[in-house]
């Protein structure tokens, strides 16, 4: 009986020890696990591509005027610059999209020299070509 007693005691101190075991490796393994994740997302750089310059709304125009008097030059029926002659007039700032330029001779008005163009404006450099009559 006594053997079977040592046997029992046995069993019960290999249960205890393996259950230690495994108590131990699960301990392990999750105190690793943490560690890894810790380790991971910290040094985890969320990179969603390259960094992109914001999106412009507003282009510069170049009006371009040909001809040989003096003009009203205007931009959706607003006049921009006063009594300017044949050269290239900036134009900053004006926002993307449809617009109606136009050259109107100063002295006798849309009968002597009158040219119109609507062009789309995009963010940049836009070039406006306008050749009022002369």
């Amino acid at each position: 009986m006594r053997i079977v007693v040592s046997i029992l005691n046995l069993n019960k101190e290999r249960r205890i020890t393996l259950m230690k075991k495994i108590f131990f490796t699960k301990a392990v393994l999750i105190v690793l696990a943490i560690a890894l994740l810790g380790f991971g997302l910290t040094g985890c750089n969320v990179n969603l591509g390259p960094v992109l310059p914001p999106i412009s709304t507003t282009g510069t125009v170049y009006l371009v005027v040909h001809g040989n008097y003096y003009y009203d030059l205007k931009m959706d029926g607003y006049t921009v610059i006063s009594h300017a002659s044949a050269t290239t007039y900036t134009l900053p700032n004006v926002s993307v999209g449809n617009h109606t330029f136009e050259a109107i001779d100063d002295y006798w008005g849309a009968t002597w020299g009158y040219y119109s163009e609507t062009k789309y404006i995009s963010a940049g450099s836009n070039y406006v070509h306008l050749y009022p009559g002369y």
